[in-house]
């Protein structure tokens, strides 16, 4: 068992690698206005994943051994996204990201073949595939940033070519997902058989809310430092988003992968564990931060010479990624109770208290400033979330 989760580990930190090597080539070539352009269209493609891949993701590893049962209120889902796609991502990514035809055309494109992808995520998790997940995220990881890396530099240089090598990259990957796939009727005929249906289900359209709101949760950032900032610093902030945020929370989300099946099956005790999973959030994210800070004039090589004075960003994201991850875990635990109303709250709670911090942090003009009031939401937050798990009776404390 241990042998296996090392090899799973290892291939994941591969895909993570590709990650962090695509951007450190990428930033070699292109201009951080093309970087903030391609941000803000992952950003809005984005939705439909977290969406996707979160709402199943959930729904499916506590439920994988009634996937009929919860399979039509599924694909009610995906349609109205499909709908939803083809409606209203026109005019979104008019508005929102350029005013050119073949931008908008592309840009939906990509959108739409993130939907695939997503869903193919989302089976690999909630089924347990764990190598299958491994392997899909090595094949988008890479080949995403070198056909756009290509695109760009022997076709054209702009970042409409950057959005067409991810779709290609997209395509090659939902190939190899398609050959090598396993219908989730067969999945499901290995899995347990054993009779849940007298228990109560999640309401999946409050799951499917709770993973709009962390869709936006995460990605509202880059559309308010745009608006405030400028698309330069927005190009400068992703670039250290995807070496300094993104690592950390694969990781988590790599260790989701391996457990959530299992977490959401079984009535986890998040109180009796809470002391001192905290301890270690706290401790990892003070010694990340001092180990980063010490390591940025080495680090700053990671990136071309237009984003490197955007480096100093880097700590201050490994410590977001840490508490951000480490929320998240927590909120999941509710999904396992089957509370969903309590789940519901905090991401409501969350989003709402992360806006109002961000909004503050923003009028101060600094990048840098902005990034210490989303540390700072989240400690309070992680505190909230702590006095909840460890109240009396874990009842809710409003």
């Amino acid at each position: 068992m241990l042998e296996k989760i090392t090899i799973y580990y290892f291939w994941y930190f591969f895909s993570v690698l590709g990650g962090v090597i695509g951007v450190s080539v990428l930033t070699r070539y292109i201009s951080p206005s093309d970087y903030a352009k391609l941000s803000l269209v992952i950003a809005l493609a984005t939705v439909i994943q977290y969406v996707v891949r979160d709402t199943h993701g959930i729904v499916l590893s506590k439920y994988s051994d009634q996937y009929e049962k919860v399979r039509q209120k599924l694909t009610l889902i995906n349609t109205y996204l499909l709908i939803f796609s083809i409606v209203i991502a026109p005019i979104v990514f008019y508005f929102f990201i350029d005013e050119n035809f073949f931008g908008v055309v592309h840009s939906i494109l990509f959108w739409l073949l993130f939907f695939i992808v997503s869903l193919f995520e989302s089976i690999f998790i909630a089924f347990k595939k764990r190598y299958k997940y491994v392997q899909h995220s090595n094949i988008f990881n890479w080949l995403r940033f070198l056909f756009a890396l290509l695109l760009y530099v022997f076709y054209e240089s702009t970042y409409v070519s950057l959005i067409i090598g991810y779709s290609i990259g997209s395509i090659v990957t939902i190939a190899f997902d398609y050959l090598t796939f396993d219908s989730p009727k067969n999945i499901t005929n290995k899995s347990n058989k054993s009779n849940k249906s007298n228990k109560r289900i999640l309401n999946i359209n409050k799951v499917f809310i709770g993973s709009l709101l962390s869709w936006g949760i995460l990605f509202f950032d880059r559309f308010l430092i745009e608006y405030y900032l400028g698309e330069e610093v927005l190009g400068g902030y992703f670039a250290v988003f995807q070496i300094g945020f993104m690592p950390i929370f694969l990781i988590y989300y790599s260790s989701m992968n391996l457990l959530m099946p299992y977490l959401l099956k079984n009535n986890i005790d998040s109180k009796q564990h809470a002391g001192k999973v905290f301890i270690l959030i706290a401790l990892s994210a003070l010694f990340g931060y001092v180990i980063m800070q010490n390591l940025l004039p080495l680090l700053s090589n990671l990136l071309g010479e237009g984003y490197r004075r955007y480096i100093i960003l880097l700590p201050n994201f490994l410590v977001y990624a840490i508490l951000y991850s480490a929320s998240n875990f927590f909120l999941l635990s509710f999904l396992a109770k089957t509370q969903d109303d309590t789940y519901l709250k905090y991401k409501s709670i969350n989003i709402v208290g992360v806006l109002i911090f961000a909004i503050i942090g923003i009028n101060f003009g600094s990048i840098e400033i902005f990034l210490d009031f989303l540390i700072s939401f989240y400690i309070l937050f992680l505190v909230l979330i702590y006095c909840q798990l460890t109240s009396i009776k874990n009842e809710n404390i409003f």
